[in-house]
């Protein structure tokens, strides 16, 4: 019996699976068994393979030990899993393998090696980790020359006991690209003796959450550097680098997330960048001991983009953003600023010295209150500007009512949007001798308030100054806006009684009244009717003597919107028959009848009598009620001193229609066979009353980058247009029709003339 049982389970074994039979004899781990999911069996020895843990290769999560050779060991392993050949864009062969850092301290004495990885996906887990950099004036982590990396929760501590250079570099060590990287809420934070992190030109790189602080005061220290010319010269001990210092490489579309950027350094920056576009800073947050918190070097030409969604607070800052480099006339393009309040104490934007001009191109500036007395532009006269603003304003604010000056006179250029009260509307226009492009002014100002300057006087009885008043209130008159604007209109709303002239204004003195008597004026439609206490009376109780010209109840000057005819006749008192005469009345309120539209400097304002004889005009309009909303297209022409350069015209005479369309420094042409279009013309009218049958238009050359020029012809065809010089897009000899357009925009950087439509 027991035969035949040992023969059973033989052949039972040898029905089993190979795997299934060593099951016994096999160490643990190293057992197959088949996960749910699959028919496959794979062993727990395998499943632990497909990540590296640093553990594994004798890290030190309590902090106690160096643990550089057992990361860079580890590192080593990530360098073995590859896969290739490969094509299309990827080297070969390529890395990708999940890189674990356990939760725990880890002293890095040496720097880590993670360069050189051409990762599908290296995926670096350090949540709950933390790695206490003591590398002494060398990087922590260098990563030059990878990428692709996928990094979560990495934390970098710069320890003071043998400061690093850097906590993490990144980007290219040849022309190879070196981008796409992604950062989920890294810490960066201690002292380091260069920056928290570098990033040479590695593009498309994305920072979610990140914290980017150097403690270190010394000078010349930074929290986040943004390299794309490579000027600190950046080198690696692993990988060997060919990228040249001092020399522009493509450096676009990186951002940062909800970041907090601060450096505690006295003469350094929070933030350098070079050579960048497209770069954004989203809901984030710059702090910094001073002076400066972004240093922009412009050495490489434009820098294109460049988006700061940001809160720039601290008291130490002197300037926002120190434009720097060896650029003598940069230009940065789509430069865009959003902050709720801005702390500097001097300027946003601050030039070193040796730069000759400086032009912010198609701008968006958005600063929505200043917590100090700063100006936009620390050299205002050597700045260009053009774009939308939203400023906050107010004597010693970037827009300064006191004195008119808007960012402290910087020239505007293609102004697109203003957006603010229409106060700022008598600077924008007479504080730059410039050229305000827009294709249509909608409502640019109207009178919304008129304030007292001083009260004029007019008597009831004939005189005004002198002259005949005739009864009636005082006339207001309001100059005219520019053309296209509609007239405003004022009135005066309500009159004061003053005083008086001849015999004290007693016109009667009628009988029976007593001193101390008090006497309000009958007549009038009033608010508030005039009173007057009798001072004198003789025997007969005739009044000799009234107070005249206190403005306050018992005996004050009353508030009228109708006058009452002279004489004036009393009521009240113990006596009967007096009446006021030669009575003096002042403007007590002025009411806007009509606001008007298209005014671009307050108006004056003057106040007539009803003989047409007029006083002086010390009165003052509070506000110019609507912003000003322009759009490309066309422009508004000032001489050096902000005056309108004409009201229609041929070329060189502008058309200025404030309020409606506006014919910019453009003409209203007759065409003929040929055209020279004037600089700085942004929109000209074709007006030919019939078929041009060829014209050849000349172009101006070297003008601001996307500076557009609207043709509208009216009218006849122009059956063979031909453009000097050509413009891509447009066929020269074909045929504009009747009541259409087209618009052309210069390239500065092609040095040529596009079709925009």
């Amino acid at each position: 019996m027991l035969q035949r049982s040992l023969i059973l389970l033989i052949g039972l074994a040898a029905c089993m699976p190979a795997w299934a039979q060593m099951a016994d004899v096999l160490p643990p781990g190293q057992v197959p068994f088949i996960a749910t999911g699959t028919t496959a069996p794979l062993t727990e020895a395998f499943r632990a393979a497909e990540s590296v843990n640093v553990i594994d290769f004798g890290a030190d999560p309590t902090g106690a030990a160096d643990s550089s050779s057992a990361f860079n060991a580890a590192m080593a392993a990530i360098r073995a899993k590859t896969y290739g050949p490969w094509s299309y864009g990827l080297p070969s062969p390529v890395n990708a393998a999940r890189f674990i850092i356990p939760q725990g301290r880890y002293k890095i004495q040496s720097t880590l090696n993670w360069t050189g990885l051409y990762a599908i996906s290296v995926i670096i887990d350090c949540q709950g980790c933390l790695l206490d950099g003591q590398t002494n004036r060398t990087p922590v982590i260098d990563a030059l020359g990878s990428r692709f990396l996928r990094v979560y929760g990495l934390s970098v501590y710069g320890n003071p006991a043998a400061i690093p250079s850097l906590g993490m570099q990144i980007g290219r060590i040849s022309s190879n690209s070196a981008d796409d990287h992604f950062f989920s809420s890294p810490r960066f934070f201690g002292l380091y003796s260069l920056a928290a992190f570098y990033n040479y030109a590695a593009e498309t790189t994305l920072f979610e959450h990140a914290y980017f602080w150097n403690n270190n005061s010394a000078s010349g220290t930074y929290a986040l550097i943004m390299d794309g010319a490579n000027q600190f010269g950046i080198t690696s001990a692993f990988v060997t680098s060919t990228a040249a210092t001092n020399s522009a490489s493509s450096f676009q579309e990186n951002t940062c997330l909800v970041c907090n950027i601060n450096s505690n350094s006295t003469t350094g920056s929070s933030l350098f960048i070079s050579a960048a576009g497209r770069h954004k800073y989203i809901d984030s947050y710059i702090g910094q001991a001073g002076p400066y918190a972004v240093v922009l070097d412009a050495s490489y030409g434009t820098t294109t983009m460049l988006d700061f969604d940001v809160h720039v607070e601290t008291n130490a800052v002197t300037d926002e953003f120190f434009i720097t480099g060896s650029n003598a006339n940069p230009v940065f393009q789509g430069f865009k600023i959003r902050d709720n309040e801005s702390f500097p104490t001097n300027s946003i934007f601050k030039l070193n010295t040796g730069i000759a001009s400086a032009t912010l191109a198609n701008a968006d500036l958005e600063i929505k209150s200043a917590a100090s007395a700063a100006h936009m532009f620390d050299a205002p006269a050597l700045w260009h500007v053009s774009g939308q603003y939203s400023l906050p304003t107010g004597t010693g604010s970037f827009w300064n009512l006191a004195t008119n000056q808007f960012n402290g006179r910087a020239t505007v250029g293609q102004v697109t949007s203003f957006v603010g009260d229409g106060s700022n509307l008598t600077g924008i226009i007479a504080s730059f001798p410039s050229i305000i492009s827009a294709s249509a002014v909608q409502n640019m100002g109207g009178v919304t308030s008129v304030a007292l300057g001083y009260e004029p006087i007019f008597s009831g009885s004939g005189q005004y100054l002198g002259t005949t008043l005739a009864g009636v209130f005082p006339t207001v008159t309001v100059s005219a806006p520019p053309p296209g604007g509609s007239q405003a209109s004022v009135a005066v709303a309500t009159m004061k009684q003053t005083g008086s002239t001849v015999n004290s204004g007693i016109g009667s003195g009628g009988t029976g009244y007593q001193v101390g008597d008090i006497l309000t004026f009958v007549g009038g439609t009033f608010t508030t009717a005039a009173t007057r206490k009798v001072t004198a009376v003789n025997g007969s109780g005739t009044i000799t003597g009234l107070t005249w010209g206190q403005s306050s109840a018992p005996y004050g000057g009353g508030v009228y919107t109708a006058l009452p005819t002279e004489p004036i006749a009393f009521s009240g008192g113990h006596g009967t028959g007096a009446t006021a005469q030669n009575v003096f009345w002042g403007v007590n309120s002025y009411a806007v009848t009509a606001s008007g539209s298209g005014y671009t400097t307050t108006p004056t304002i003057t106040v007539q009598a009803g003989d047409g004889s007029s006083g002086s005009t010390a009165l003052a309009v509070a506000t110019l009620g609507s912003s000003l909303s322009l759009s490309a297209g066309a422009s508004i022409a000032l001489s050096s001193a902000g005056v309108q350069l004409g009201n229609s015209g041929s070329a060189g005479s502008p058309v200025i229609a404030a309020g409606a369309l506006v014919d910019g420094s453009g003409v209203r042409q007759s065409l003929g066979n040929s055209y020279t279009v004037p600089a700085n013309t942004s929109l000209v009218r074709f007006i030919q009353g019939s078929t041009v049958a060829s014209s050849t238009v000349t172009l101006p050359a070297a003008l601001a980058d996307g500076q557009p020029i609207q043709f509208v012809n009216y009218a006849g065809a122009v059956t063979a247009l031909t453009f000097s010089p050509a413009v891509y897009g447009w066929t020269n000899g074909s045929t504009l029709a009747a009541y259409t357009g087209l618009r052309v925009r210069w390239d500065a950087i092609s040095a040529a003339w596009y079709r925009e439509q």
